[in-house]
């Protein structure tokens, strides 16, 4: 077998794996009783783990205060909001589809369909968002379009 230096290239069917090449990435193992944190488009949170399964308000307040900005047209501020609580609760996708019309209305066109974008490929599937994907997936192809609705700067 032919031996190789780091700066040589490996090509054949006879190559060994030197110390020039990429390594693996292993995944870590799964761990079956780490809690899974689940959020409803309102901001109910749930938590389900072996032997527990417990619910609160979780981002609920939050979620009513985005939706009464959004009523009053208050964009920046939604979009606020909505920014911080990506960070806060990762989990819940509402931030994602509520950021993706306040930047729609802000005329942000590009952010607006990065966040709608994260928002359908995350709860596709999901009863729980199952109105909003089917919104947001409008607004995307209006977006897609050029057909959008923002106020003249």
């Amino acid at each position: 077998m032919a031996e190789y230096s780091q700066s040589q290239t490996c090509t054949g069917s006879n190559c060994v794996q030197g110390p020039n090449y990429a390594p693996l990435t292993v995944n870590p193992p799964v761990n079956p009783n780490k809690a899974v944190i689940t959020y409803e488009l309102n901001g109910f949170k749930r938590l389900t783990a072996p032997g527990l399964i417990s619910s609160d308000d979780g981002e609920n307040g939050t979620f009513q205060k985005m939706v009464s900005l959004s009523k009053d047209q208050k964009w920046a501020a939604v979009l606020s909001l909505a920014e911080s609580e990506k960070t806060k609760a990762p989990e819940w996708l509402t931030p994602y589809y509520i950021s993706g019309i306040a930047n729609t209305n802000l005329c942000n066109i590009t952010q607006a369909t990065k966040d709608f974008q994260y928002f359908v490929e995350k709860s596709e599937g999901s009863l729980t968002y199952k109105a909003a994907f089917d919104e947001t997936k409008s607004h995307l192809q209006r977006l897609k379009d050029g057909i959008t609705q923002c106020p003249t700067k």
